[in-house]
């Protein structure tokens, strides 16, 4: 793990050892290795000359740079509207307690962000980042969005009125309590057991069953028409 901040260090071995190991296998896979057995093995039956360059392109980007430090943010928890979304120089935010709030909770621009405590809002939106809970969440809507390479790991349970993911990998180590469970790119899962009224998991295209209010004219799932749909108390998302 590419973090040398003694604080933080010793911040990740209160957590629960599931959540433990998932911080730290993300912050390793966030930061350039080596080149690896796989890429070499799979350039070894190029032309030489094109092997070569790509060896030597990788080499470049990952090898011959100086090993960047992954830098951390402690939050003060008396802020409740502290912006998630905010450019900040550190990758890793800490959020040392109970985050409570009326409001949206929104994390963004590829941060990792740790909550130790409860989390209880209005919606949740992890977009093109990471969200790790070391608690129970409970809001109206749990929504993660990215290239299937990011995701959120629950520790004590959620209980919303919908979880919905589009290319981003949920987790709960204890219960999921919801109404509705939307998956079109990767999975929502619990350790546990789950608990739901309606379960879709598709392409994201299902003129029958997913609400022409969360989908555009082909009949495919809509980011854009999903979170301003969510802002209606009596949302819809299936027929």
């Amino acid at each position: 793990m590419k973090v040398t901040d003694t604080k933080f260090t010793n911040f990740l071995n209160t957590l629960h050892p599931s959540l433990q190991d998932t911080i730290e296998s993300t912050i390793d896979f966030s930061t350039p290795e080596k080149l690896d057995d796989d890429f070499l093995q799979l350039i070894k039956g190029l032309d030489t000359s094109l092997a070569e360059m790509m060896k030597s392109g990788a080499t470049l980007s990952t090898n011959d740079e100086p090993e960047e430090e992954i830098k951390v943010l402690f939050c003060n928890t008396q802020n409740t509207d502290f912006d998630f979304t905010t450019a900040i120089e550190e990758q890793v935010i800490v959020w040392d307690g109970d985050y409570v709030t009326e409001n949206d909770l929104v994390i963004a621009d590829r941060n990792i962000v740790i909550i130790n405590g409860q989390v209880i809002c209005k919606n949740i939106t992890v977009n093109e980042a990471h969200l790790f809970v070391n608690g129970k969440v409970i809001c109206n809507v749990l929504f993660g969005a990215s290239c299937n390479d990011m995701m959120t790991h629950i520790i004590h349970g959620i209980k919303a009125k919908s979880i919905v993911e589009n290319g981003h990998y949920t987790l709960v180590e204890d219960s999921i309590y919801a109404e509705n469970i939307v998956m079109i790119h990767n999975e929502i899962t619990s350790n546990n057991e789950t608990i739901a009224t309606n379960i879709y998991k598709g392409n994201g295209k299902d003129n029958k069953k997913l609400s022409p209010s969360i989908t555009n004219n082909e009949g495919y799932f809509d980011e854009e028409k999903f979170l301003h749909e969510i802002q209606s108390t009596n949302y819809k998302l299936f027929n």
